[in-house]
């Protein structure tokens, strides 16, 4: 078998346009299927140097494509998941009325075994309010993958000045 890099008819140095092309052609596939770059370059016969560094370059085409859509999806999902907490308070403060309210007809209808049950509920709500307004308040406050990139391109410039 005849390896591409005898069908190079030059010397070290950078391969030319077509070389290149036929080198990517070559070593796509072993990127795309997440073989190591020295196993790659071993099956190819290309020095491990270059594999690595076609590597390097679709790594950094995929980064920068995505990053714009994952930044965007980051931030929606954050408020989708503060929408829904909103609402599932929205859900537990009616529930909360409704148990007090049950609180006050036991206790009118001398009944105190349904006193005791609505006490219960009562807290047991109170307890999921409390545990939902944590969680809320944590990811309110969760710095985004968006704000991060932004502290540290802040912190570039700063650290250019």
């Amino acid at each position: 078998m005849v390896s591409l890099t005898d069908e190079f008819n030059h010397d070290a140095g950078r391969p030319t346009k077509p070389e290149q092309l036929e080198i990517a052609r070559a070593l796509r596939p072993h990127f795309e299927k997440s073989i190591p770059a020295s196993v790659a370059a071993k099956k190819t016969g290309f020095n491990v140097k270059t594999v690595n560094q076609y590597y390097k370059d679709w790594t950094d085409e995929i980064t920068q494509a995505e990053t714009p859509d994952f930044l965007q999806r980051s931030k929606q999902n954050k408020q989708r998941a503060l929408l829904a907490y909103d609402n599932q308070l929205a859900v537990l403060y009616d529930a909360q009325d409704t148990a007090a309210k049950q609180i006050k007809i036991a206790m009118l209808s001398s009944k105190p075994d349904q006193v005791d049950k609505h006490i219960r509920t009562l807290a047991k709500i109170s307890e999921s309010i409390v545990n939902i307004t944590a969680v809320q308040l944590n990811l309110e406050n969760a710095v985004t993958a968006g704000e991060i990139l932004g502290l540290d391109k802040k912190e570039e410039k700063t650290d250019g000045l």
